[in-house]
């Protein structure tokens, strides 16, 4: 099998498993970062590069996997600088010290926590803690290291800033209207980027815990190859027409670092003042051209009243033919769709009910709401697709324990894509499956004569129940 032919393989495999699953740009950095390494030794960097720019679905998809290349891994220092303002820390203390009786285990456990080992004990004590977190801060970005008990105080704070961030993200989505879809379009967008800071900010945490060094930003997609591996790989690429305006854009950001949702926001303005003629590849490179990390500026020539008709935003000024965005200002759902990628402004997108959930998968909460609406559970193999798709030991139990999700006609395939979910449902959860009326005789013997993937307490349930009916 030559290099192309290895290459088609290797990149059909990996959109297949792209448009099932409904993964952040740090994800599909991590995965592109993989097929390359996997790849070295049988297929050239570039004729598998040009295969994946060329080989995509379609635009959206080549959108994704774009901005997975483009997107960066927040320097550390900006991330403890974010979170040691302590703003959504001090609150859930004053809800603790209020009696509040709605909130969540975790909330208790960090007060409990920076009590017995930061000394904080109230509310009022939070602003000092913030001060001391900024000097820690002060300390790193000088060259100089913190005692260990001072990383683990900074550690701890940061952590419950990121606590206190994702009960936030779940408080809204779990009051989130379910039934009202356009509500969630605009939501999905700012959930999913609240979740991914929080994440962040506890990775920051784990640094500081475990005595790593600090970073400054990186691209996601160079930190999952190292850097060395990096530099070899862009060596290795070709003096290629074709392939030089993807280097050169990947080049730009490496010095500019620009969130790819800021990315986005400015693509959707390219692609309406180019009337969508281009390729995703040509409207993101000319938006990270006109981009710094604060914000844009775009020459609109003749387009400044056709654009003006349809984006108005307090973080946008235009002035004579020229357009200045603001990205700590703009309202970045009136740019970007739920799947935080570029949209084609002045046509409103009606997205489907698949595409909602699919988008939503990575936050436990909206996920949970949404399936209690009918309108979501009755669409044939919407919920199967979840109940494979999902690692999420919450969605799953859901799944499982609610009746309507798993049993009548349009759902009756969902236990069997339960049982061959790799992720560790309790079998006392999982037992209730393993029975004709959910799944027929036939698929367990299929199962037990090929259980490639299949948990082997599950097989040895199926196993054993088909040994009792001989």
């Amino acid at each position: 099998m030559d290099s192309v032919s290895i290459a088609k393989t290797v990149v059909s495999d990996f959109y297949k498993k792209i448009l099932q699953s409904s993964e952040s740009f740090s994800e599909g950095a991590e995965k592109l970062a993989r097929i390359f390494i996997r790849s070295e030794e049988s297929v050239e960097p570039g004729v598998l590069l040009k295969e994946l720019l060329n080989g995509a679905p379609n635009p959206k998809v080549l959108e994704y996997v774009l901005y997975s290349f483009l997107d960066i891994r927040e320097s550390d220092y900006d991330l403890i600088g974010y979170s040691a303002r302590l703003k959504r820390l001090r609150k859930v203390f004053r809800r603790i010290e209020a009696d509040c009786t709605d909130l969540q285990t975790e909330a208790y456990h960090c007060y409990n926590t920076l009590r017995a080992i930061c000394r904080i004990n109230s509310s009022n004590e939070i602003a000092i803690a913030s001060q001391v977190a900024f000097g820690w801060l002060q300390k790193l970005q000088n060259g100089n290291s913190l005692s260990e008990r001072e990383r683990t105080q900074l550690s701890l704070l940061i952590r419950g800033e990121a606590t206190a961030l994702k009960m936030q993200s779940d408080y809204v989505s779990s009051n989130a209207d379910a039934y009202n879809m356009k509500k969630m379009v605009r939501l999905l967008p700012l959930v999913s980027a609240a979740d991914e800071l929080s994440q962040q900010l506890s990775q920051t945490a784990d640094k500081l815990t475990q005595g790593k060094t600090i970073g400054e930003p990186v691209l996601s997609f160079e930190y999952a190859m190292k850097s060395d591996q990096y530099r070899k790989w862009l060596k290795k690429m070709p003096k290629d027409q074709a392939l030089m305006p993807f280097l050169q854009m990947m080049e730009n950001q490496r010095t500019k670092l620009i969130s790819p949702i800021r990315i986005a926001s400015v693509t959707s303005i390219i692609r309406f003042i180019s009337d969508e003629r281009g390729s995703p590849l040509h409207w993101i490179a000319q938006s990270l051209e006109r981009s710094t990390k604060n914000g844009f500026q775009i020459e609109l020539g003749n387009s400044v009243s056709k654009l003006q008709s349809v984006v108005k935003d307090q973080g946008i000024i235009y002035h004579d033919s020229t357009i200045y965005g603001n990205f700590n200002s703009i309202s970045f759902s009136n740019l970007i769709g739920p799947d935080r990628l570029s949209i084609t402004l002045g046509v409103r997108k009606e997205y489907t009910i698949q595409e909602l959930v699919m988008m939503g998968m990575r936050n436990d909460s909206l996920m949970c709401r949404l399936l209690d609406n009918p309108k979501v559970y009755n669409v044939p193999r919407l919920v199967e697709n979840v109940a494979k798709s999902s690692r999420s030991i919450v969605v799953l139990s859901k799944i499982a324990q609610n009746k309507e999700l798993h049993s009548g006609i349009i759902n009756n395939s969902v236990p069997l894509a339960l049982i061959q979910n790799p992720t560790h449902l309790p079998l006392t959860m999982i037992r209730q499956f393993i029975n004709p009326r959910f799944i027929s005789l036939n698929e367990m013997k299929i199962l037990v004569k090929t259980p490639y993937g299949l948990r082997q307490d599950i097989y040895n349930e199926i196993k054993n129940f088909l040994e009792r009916l001989r």
